[in-house]
């Protein structure tokens, strides 16, 4: 009966630490599939970061360039807006100078023509005058002789 009762409980013991054993190799398992998923949702979120991060710098680039292409062409625009006002300035300054040059010609020519018409007037006025007297100094003479 003793060696029954140590057999059995031999058995029991056997039973318990194969079970035991088991237990604890499910639990082992369990706990490095559990690491495995850490270790793949790690994987996981480093690579989301890092390509969220490339994508990140990459539209940065791009805006960058975006900007600078923005501000070539705002550059260029107020260099062309510049010269196009220069221009204007200068064509504007041109025919203005061009107007009072035509202004003092058209002054100088009727200045000409009042002092033309002046002589003209002058000169009538003298003819007559002169034309007046000989008329006079006729008639007197022709009185005179009378």
């Amino acid at each position: 009966d003793l060696k029954r009762s140590l057999s059995a409980a031999t058995r029991i013991q056997s039973a318990a630490r194969s079970w035991q054993y088991q237990r604890e190799l499910c639990q082992r398992k369990s706990r490095a599939r559990e690491l495995e998923l850490e270790k793949r949702a790690t994987a996981t979120t480093t690579i989301q970061a890092m390509t969220r991060s490339w994508m990140c710098r990459r539209k940065m680039l791009q805006r960058r360039e975006e900007a600078h292409q923005v501000q070539v062409v705002v550059t260029r625009t107020a260099s062309a807006v510049a010269i196009q006002s220069m221009i204007r300035s200068w064509k504007s300054r041109r025919v203005y100078l061009q107007r009072l040059e035509q202004d003092r010609h058209i002054k100088d020519e009727r200045e000409a023509i009042a002092a033309t018409t002046i002589q003209t007037m002058a000169r009538s006025w003298q003819c007559q005058s002169q034309l007046s007297k000989r008329i006079m100094d006729a008639w007197e003479f022709d009185l005179s002789r009378k």
